[in-house]
């Protein structure tokens, strides 16, 4: 019995996934926000690769 009410709570936020509409927006949204993390992720790089003597500011130690 327990077990169920677990397995309800859990699945529960999933069954707005069952609209496939909402389901591809929703994937979309994840993919965007992959792709930004990425941008993010080259720009520091790039940034360091240019000048390796000054770093990103949010690698900076004080």
């Amino acid at each position: 019995m327990a077990t169920d009410n677990i397995i309800k709570v859990i699945t529960e936020p999933f069954k707005t996934l069952r609209n496939t509409t909402f389901a591809r927006l929703y994937f979309a949204q994840i993919a965007s926000l992959f792709g930004d993390a990425f941008t993010w992720l080259g720009l520091a790089l790039l940034t360091y690769e240019i000048s390796p003597k000054m770093p990103p500011l949010f690698w900076h130690q004080p």
